[in-house]
């Protein structure tokens, strides 16, 4: 007799009885002749508690993504700001002092672009690279020393080397840092931030772009 006036409703991978009174609302069974709505209630409450602790560990903080795109945006500052665009105004310090010719000009940047082609190629023929800390963190540093290396020759055939071998570790620098960052964001529910981190290749162009004409107000295009 207990069952009359019941009706039952599909709950994930279990059938629940609900109580559908003559006022039309629907409520948990916990009366002594039908346990059954007692029961998966509390089955539910414990679902719903072992699932919480695992959603408040996939998720960071607003402190910690925040430190994360930062990050991101220095590592873009230094590989594609400071490490592909700097050169960009000291190559007209270089025609002045050296007498360097268009043409040389020309030779550089493009040698600098096949870099940047071949370190795309190199990240999407093998994408476990991409996971290695160590060989990411040499392409930083290889970027770093590619960069201020130009400085200390006047070899054009070094030059060369230096800009073709900074090309290749600005493309793959600008994947990791992209993919990293981003897959990081997204998992802290912070994607929104993302678009910013691509601000640090605009902050680096910018600092180098005020820097090099004070160093060479000090010095001559190699301090630069």
């Amino acid at each position: 007799m207990c069952l009359i006036g019941l009706k039952v409703q599909r709950w994930p991978d279990r059938a629940v009885l609900q109580d559908t009174g003559t006022n039309g609302s629907e409520s948990w069974l916990d009366s002594a002749c039908c346990p059954i709505g007692r029961i998966s209630r509390e089955r539910v409450k414990s679902q719903t508690m072992h699932s919480e602790p695992s959603q408040q560990q996939s998720v960071l903080g607003d402190r910690q993504a925040l430190w994360i795109l930062l990050g991101g945006m220095l590592g873009m500052m230094v590989a594609m700001g400071i490490g592909r665009f700097a050169f960009t105004p000291i190559l007209p310090l270089m025609q002045r002092d050296l007498g360097m010719s268009n043409t040389v000009a020309g030779w550089l940047a493009g040698l600098n672009y096949v870099g940047y082609l071949a370190g795309a190629i190199l990240c999407t023929v093998c994408p476990r690279l991409l996971r290695c800390r160590f060989f990411t963190a040499s392409i930083l540093v290889l970027s770093i020393v590619s960069t201020f290396a130009m400085g200390l020759t006047t070899a054009v055939a070094w030059w060369g080397v230096l800009r073709l071998v900074g090309g290749v570790a600005s493309a793959v620098l600008f994947i990791v840092i992209s993919a990293e960052v981003t897959e990081s964001l997204l998992r802290s529910r912070r994607s929104r931030w993302s678009g910013a981190l691509y601000g640090g290749i605009g902050l680096g162009i910018a600092f180098s772009g005020l820097l090099v004409p004070l160093l060479d107000a000090f010095g001559d295009w190699a301090l630069a």
